[in-house]
């Protein structure tokens, strides 16, 4: 990272998630927004980790790469639903290591076929050294023709739209909620009667998304 931080063809930018669900920071694809304006061929987005619920990646990425490492603990995350629902790409780094051709096996095995004309690899780095790099970068260009060329590409791009709307309708809600006088009065009403038991959330949600009656 470091020698790559010294090209000055190679922007980074780190962005905290601030408590954001999902492994992203909330404001992270319209920084990526701003890079494809500038004309950046390719933008990676390196999430906090991926588990079963930081997988917000999948429905923003074209291409997803979930990176395991053997002798780590990460035997037990290729048993979760999430990781192999998520990836198009596995890459086992540090294959220098013991257990390394386990954990491969394990994943070719365990990953379902999703798509039909595309079935995830399983590859095998050693970063390091950069062994085993360019195949890794290979079968992204093959994913991103394969994208293309199936069709693909424009349904993933109207899921992500379909994501980030929903994304901005909720926080233009939260935004209009705040920008009320009476708001913060009558959230911590509300916080009180769900407290209390005597509301149920989403009743008091959508009551406070309703505009006030004037007379």
């Amino acid at each position: 990272m470091a020698d790559a931080s010294l090209d000055p063809n190679v922007f980074i930018r780190s962005m905290a998630t601030r408590g954001y669900p999902g492994g992203l920071a909330l404001a992270t694809f319209d920084a990526v927004r701003v890079l494809e304006a500038l004309g950046m061929d390719l933008v990676f987005v390196e999430t906090v980790g991926a588990g079963q619920s930081e997988v917000e990646i999948a429905k923003r990425a074209h291409t997803t790469v979930v990176v395991e490492m053997p002798a780590s603990g990460d035997a037990i995350q290729i048993l979760k639903a999430g990781i192999l629902e998520i990836g198009d790409l596995y890459v086992v780094n540090k294959c220098d290591l013991g257990g390394a051709d386990a954990m491969v096996a394990n994943l070719a095995i365990v990953i379902p076929d999703r798509d039909k004309g595309w079935r995830p690899p399983v590859l095998r780095t050693v970063a390091s050294e950069g062994t085993g790099v360019k195949p890794v970068a290979d079968r992204l260009e093959a994913h991103w023709q394969y994208l293309n060329d199936s069709g693909e590409l424009a349904v993933r791009e109207r899921a992500r739209a379909e994501t980030e709307l929903r994304g901005a309708l909720a926080e233009a809600a939260l935004r209009r909620l705040a920008a009320r006088p009476a708001s913060e009065r009558r959230l911590r009403g509300a916080i009180e009667r769900i407290a209390r038991r005597r509301a149920d959330v989403r009743t008091v949600a959508e009551g406070l998304l309703r505009p006030r009656q004037t007379h």
